[in-house]
């Protein structure tokens, strides 16, 4: 159990770090198709990057867990004075 709250963060950290650079590459492939996509000579790369950035999945980060498990039961019904009677029982 102690190790589980460690590798949540790991886990969450990786993902940020991932999305800033997904982020970052994102944003320098807009600028990209703005600069040439009137440029006659780079259309089909521009063409290729609008595609690129189409078809990209998205990292998503995991929110932070800041919920905490609460569980109450309610009491159980009394099942009897013997709850478990056996004759000729054999081991």
């Amino acid at each position: 159990m102690r190790s589980f709250i460690p590798l949540i963060l790991l886990r969450r950290e990786q993902q940020m770090k991932q999305y800033e650079e997904q982020q970052k590459m994102i944003q320098e492939t807009k600028d990209f198709i703005e600069r040439f996509k009137g440029t006659y000579s780079k259309t089909l790369q521009v063409q290729s990057r609008v595609k690129m950035l189409e078809k990209l999945e998205l990292v998503e980060v995991d929110e932070e867990d800041t919920s905490a498990l609460r569980l109450k039961f309610p009491p159980s019904p009394r099942s009897g004075n013997y709850p478990v009677i056996m004759d000729r029982v054999s081991v």
